[in-house]
Parts: C-alpha cells; sequence; structure tokens
C-alpha cells in the first residue's frame, strides 16, 4: 500500500550500477593510454575529438574500399560463370555443327 509512496532508487546509485565494469577497468584503461602517449601530453576534449574524427574518417574510408572490392569480386564471379556458360554453349555448338556436318555427308557417300 505505502510502497508507491517510497522512492525509486536514486538515478546515481542506478546510474554506478550500470557502469560499475567501466569503473572498475578506468585505472587499467587510464595506464595503457598513459603507456602510449608521450611523457608531456595530456587528455583534452578537443584532442580527443580530433582524434576520433580521424579514425571515424579513416574508417569510412577503408569501409568504402572493402564495398568496392566486394563489389569488383562479385562481378568477376558473374563474369566467370557467364565466361564457363558461353564455353559450354560453344562447346555444344561446335558438337551440333559436326553432327550436322557427318550427318550431311553421310548421306553423299
Amino acid at each position: 500500500m505505502f510502497s508507491s509512496l517510497l522512492p525509486e532508487k536514486s538515478f546515481w546509485s542506478r546510474r554506478e550500477k550500470k557502469h560499475e565494469t567501466e569503473l572498475e577497468n578506468y585505472a587499467i584503461y587510464r595506464d595503457r593510454v598513459k603507456a602510449v602517449m608521450p611523457e608531456n601530453m595530456k587528455i583534452s576534449k578537443p584532442y580527443i575529438d580530433k582524434q576520433l574524427a580521424e579514425v571515424l574518417a579513416q574508417q569510412e574510408q577503408i569501409q568504402r574500399n572493402s564495398s568496392r572490392v566486394a563489389t569488383d569480386l562479385a562481378r568477376l564471379s558473374v563474369f566467370k560463370g557467364n565466361l564457363r556458360e558461353m564455353e559450354a554453349q560453344q562447346r555444344a555448338d561446335e558438337q551440333e555443327r559436326e553432327q550436322n556436318w557427318d550427318k550431311k555427308h553421310e548421306n553423299t557417300i
């Protein structure tokens, strides 16, 4: 009856629970990042934004290139299939011509 009057978990306690894993691993990730950075360098939001924009631009370029490669491979596969089909059709036509030629000259002999 009075349960509806009791406050729910506070926003901050829910938020802390949600990000508990990230908070536990923060020191590990911070140490890894610092190990790769030059000593005097500070991490700032503008620097991170700039780096992120560069990485995203590179990712987009790579995705475009990989899409182009996938498309080219699909076209090549279709071309190879068409070539095999055309060669088989040419062999069949050649055999048919030979059979017709043999039948035509068989009757004349």
